[in-house]
């Protein structure tokens, strides 16, 4: 499972290990990509049980309060484990470094969190407000943050089987204890909350036990400097924060749509958007694992032109795409029913906004991965106001089919600017090496 390959040898001084050969991408991402796909059925299957034991609105609840756990997570992150990968692969940070910065992230969460918790709280004693709602929220948003620190190193030194094993394991706690718990007459709400909460937990102690056999940095790790040092770990980080939360403000469509189209508009659009996600897994994985090996390529051109071996992958992942657009009607009317007879254009529209996002998703990762993070950001930002812009103004008139243009529009744009700034970026490369 250790991709070893890919470093000449593992050191324990706080450095970064050498590479030997660009080797072992296309492996990884065919691991990554069926780890992906077992961990997303798995985590269906779990989802499916909890909520035969369970009413709608406890379910609605958690899984609100789940949201909330995740943007929050995703919001104190702010790209710093993205930028981190990106330092420590290209060799410009140390381990010791890393880890002095996450635990800074982590303390200074830590912080930050209790006046939130305490805040909550006395918004519980005072008000009608759930208690348990501040708890649930709490509890996952710990463990989100823990498990995204853990995977940090392992990914920054491509041990992406590692991490493939890690996230799988973390499924695989999440079902078991689920399916436990709701044969033994536990509450869906609460065996759901229970079973995430411990897979992540399991992750994080997988990783962290994974990271000091493999990425050592000495007594280093513990070294977290003064505690107004500690909100000084996001530096660097602005640009890929950026683009986090300009991904995660997407979700916000189907809440403009059905305020523009109504209600059934967004449920129409939302009940086919899920197929499609499936389509972009091979991307996905691409993108994860690239994160590691881009960084240390010579030149944007190098980077790139290592990446062909995987080309396969996209095209074959741009064909299924093509096929899911063609035969969207059967394909709804079986996974759906017909109570979504109308779904079937949606998501053809959807399933051909995938061709551009499956090119526009590894290209942002080798543009930041070069140090153009804030163009990628004010990219990313553009193509948010042309999707959300279009949900609300044809919303009315095109219902859900108004959203699946707006994702193939925003989608479009954004590979064509992207496209021209890898232009440029290529351009201003070679002159620079012609003149040296």
């Amino acid at each position: 499972m250790r991709d070893s390959q890919i470093f000449s040898q593992k050191i324990g001084d706080g450095t970064t290990p050498k590479l030997r050969r660009f080797s072992g991408l296309t492996s990884q991402t065919i691991q990554v990509t069926l780890g992906l796909a077992v961990s997303q059925l798995v985590v269906a299957v779990a989802y499916v049980i909890g909520a035969r034991a369970t009413v709608p609105v406890e379910l609605g609840l958690l899984v609100s309060a789940i949201a909330i756990s995740s943007v929050a997570a995703g919001l104190v992150d702010f790209g710093l484990g993205a930028y981190l990968i990106r330092e420590v692969a290209g060799g410009r940070t140390t381990n010791a470094s890393m880890y002095v910065r996450l635990w800074q992230r982590l303390l200074s969460a830590g912080v930050g969190s209790a006046l939130l918790l305490l805040a909550g709280v006395a918004a519980v004693a005072l008000t009608d407000f759930s208690g348990k709602f501040v708890a649930w929220v709490a509890l996952i948003f710990v463990s989100t943050l823990l498990m995204q620190s853990a995977q940090v190193p392992l990914r920054a030194h491509g041990y992406m089987g590692w991490v493939s094993l890690a996230s799988l394991l973390d499924r695989l706690v999440f079902l078991l204890i689920v399916w436990a718990l709701t044969s033994n007459g536990v509450s869906g709400e609460i065996a759901i909350l229970f079973g995430l909460a411990a897979g992540l937990l399991v992750d994080s102690a997988f990783c962290y036990f994974l990271n000091c056999r493999l990425v050592s940095a000495g007594n280093s790790r513990l070294l977290v400097g003064r505690t107004t040092d500690w909100f000084g770990a996001w530096k660097g980080s602005r640009g890929y924060g950026f683009a986090a939360v300009l991904g995660s403000a997407q979700q916000l469509d189907v809440v403009v749509l059905g305020m523009a189209g109504g209600p059934g508009a967004a449920g129409s659009y939302g009940a086919v958007s899920r197929w499609t996600a499936p389509l972009l897994l091979p991307s996905t994985a691409l993108t994860q694992v690239g994160m590691a090996h881009a960084p240390k390529a010579d030149s944007t051109f190098l980077a790139l032109l290592n990446f062909r071996r995987v080309a396969w992958i996209i095209v074959l992942a741009m064909s299924a795409a093509i096929l899911v657009s063609i035969f969207s009607k059967p394909i709804a009317d079986t996974i759906l029913g017909p109570a979504y007879k109308d779904s079937a254009q949606i998501f053809a529209v959807l399933a051909a906004s995938i061709i551009p996002t499956l090119f526009a998703q590894p290209l942002s990762m080798v543009l930041q991965s070069r140090g153009r993070e804030d163009h990628v950001a004010w990219i990313l930002g553009l193509g948010l106001a042309i999707r959300l812009t279009l949900c609300f103004a044809l919303g009315l008139y095109y219902g859900g089919t108004a959203a699946a243009f707006a994702v193939l529009a925003q989608q479009t744009v954004i590979l064509a600017i992207l496209m021209g700034l890898v232009g440029r970026v290529l351009i201003h490369e070679h002159r620079a090496n012609r003149g040296q």
